[in-house]
């Protein structure tokens, strides 16, 4: 069983991975209609919610701006994810 992932590229068209195959033995997909924060403290303070495109796109450049300053700094990036709904698990995957 493997899961098809096609390549990624900046919107400048830029390669940044090639498409490539990810095996698995169980696949479980979860489906959400919007952001919950299940009441966990602190959640709606800090979190960004991806309820629609410009929230994602705004999540997308801050998380790629943290993982690169991390990765050039060589420090720890700390990421929680809050909820199981098709998003959560698509980015804890």
């Amino acid at each position: 069983k493997e899961v098809l992932l096609n390549e990624v590229r900046t919107p400048e068209g830029e390669l940044v991975l090639e498409a490539r195959t990810v095996p698995y033995d169980v696949l479980v997909l979860s489906l959400g209609s919007r952001a919950n924060d299940f009441g966990v403290p602190g959640v709606r303070q800090q979190c960004h919610f991806i309820d629609s495109q410009q929230q994602a796109e705004a999540f997308n450049g801050v998380l790629r701006a943290r993982m690169l300053r991390a990765v050039v700094r060589d420090e720890r990036l700390r990421v929680a994810i809050v909820g199981a709904g098709a998003t959560g698990v698509e980015l804890a995957a």
